[in-house]
């Protein structure tokens, strides 16, 4: 009870986002000290496999965000006297979602794609089990119920690690072992969840969870196409890997996408911090106040993007061995390539940002479209001949490229109002 009080405490002086930031940066410490153990403990195959199964992981999160997550979060907050009946709605959709994903899986690994075959029955448990954590974890945001959600997430990422850890400690850590632990302690919090009260009240019956699921999915199907294009351009790099060198490269890949990956929670803290603000702004400045207001906060994007940069590119052969070991040296030159990719990554936020203040989210369809088909307009020129260096430098590439794109969506949009 003292933590809790603690914790309550803390929320009150610091404010409720802080809270939601921590969970996120606490999901997302969990995330990388398990590649970082899996690439220690099981070697460059492993971590490959492991990022290839964590692609549908990153698949099911989005795919349940757009369609079920987002639009429980907007008809939550316009019906208070059917809170209960929209809740089992959420759950049953993000359920469905997942099981959805599952069967693209057993369906992939039915038609031949091998890495897939030794983690059909692993998988699809660690898929069910982080969808519905997460939308258990946007239900109580919308609930207000910070607190709670932070200590779901913290015993989540720390049950995952324990688990990791042993399974380590025994010389049975591998990517099948390692997806039952993170289904385990996903799992967890759900169970909890659920089991206090959350069936409680009206029974809703079936043609009322019919009715919210078919508003939920006609909500979230404007967001999902510009998701789609997000996800496949991200997570195509370690299946190219995989074509380009097998599963050691896909491993070696994994490793520079994990280091570049440690950006994100601080581009994301920024970007939750500075959307409100910019969404109000707009509407009580000129435009070309607006446009300076964009300048100064995309030098806050920057300057942490400028030095991981500088860092990789002095200190990026001796950071991979010092964080991964000597085999995965040959990462370096990927790693540099993808610091440039992560400058765009950073100064695309702020333009998103402004995009979306003067309602224009089809401009984020573009932007992920664009990288996408930059993506497979190089992946097929330069097919098979897929090494970690070359995908690094297309990361880079690609990521510019749509970063031009987008500047002269802002230009049209903003600038030019």
């Amino acid at each position: 009870m003292g933590v809790l009080r603690q914790l309550l405490s803390l929320r009150e002086r610091v404010g409720g986002a802080v809270f939601v930031l921590l969970g996120q940066g606490a999901q997302s410490v969990g995330s990388f000290v398990t590649g970082l153990i899996i690439a220690r403990a099981a070697g460059q195959e492993e971590l490959g496999l492991f990022a290839l199964g964590y692609s549908f992981c990153f698949l099911v999160i989005c795919l349940g965000d757009t369609l079920v997550a987002t639009p429980y979060t907007y008809f939550s907050s316009h019906e208070d006297k059917h809170q209960s009946g929209i809740l089992r709605a959420g759950l049953l959709g993000t359920f469905l979602v997942g099981l959805l994903v599952c069967i693209l899986i057993v369906i992939a690994a039915a038609l031949g794609v091998e890495s897939l075959r030794g983690l059909v029955f692993t998988l699809p448990f660690a898929v069910i089990g982080l969808v519905l954590r997460e939308f258990v974890r946007r239900h109580l945001y919308v609930a207000g119920k910070l607190t709670s959600a932070l200590l779901k997430d913290l015993l989540s990422c720390a049950l995952q690690l324990v688990l990791v850890l042993l399974l380590a400690g025994f010389n049975e850590l591998s990517a099948n072992s390692a997806f039952v632990a993170i289904g385990v302690a996903a799992l967890l919090p759900v169970l909890v969840f659920l089991v206090r009260g959350v069936f409680a009240g009206h029974v809703s019956t079936v043609a009322e969870m019919a009715g919210w699921l078919m508003q939920f999915f006609g909500y979230g199907r404007w967001l999902v196409l510009g998701t789609a294009c997000h996800v496949a351009s991200i997570q195509l790099y370690p299946w190219l890997a995989l074509a380009g060198g097998g599963a050691r490269n896909a491993g070696v890949f994994a490793v520079c996408v994990a280091l570049t990956n440690l950006m994100n929670p601080l581009l994301v803290g920024l970007t939750n911090y500075f959307r409100p603000k910019l969404m109000a702004s707009y509407r009580e400045v000129s435009s070309a106040d607006f446009f300076r207001q964009i300048l100064r906060v995309s030098m806050l994007f920057l300057v942490p993007a400028v030095f991981f940069l500088l860092v990789v590119s002095v200190e990026g052969d001796r950071l991979l061995v010092f964080v991964y070991g000597e085999t995965y040296r040959e990462g370096a030159s990927a790693l540099f390539y993808m610091g440039f990719g992560m400058v765009a990554v950073a100064l695309s936020a702020p333009l998103q940002l402004a995009l979306l203040a003067v309602r224009a989210p089809v401009t984020n369809l573009i932007y992920h479209a664009s990288a996408l088909f930059a993506l497979l307009f190089l992946s097929a020129i330069f097919w098979p001949h897929l090494t970690t260096t070359l995908l690094g430098s297309f990361y880079g590439g690609v990521n510019f490229a749509a970063l031009a794109v987008l500047f002269f969506l802002f230009w049209g949009r903003v600038v030019s109002r």
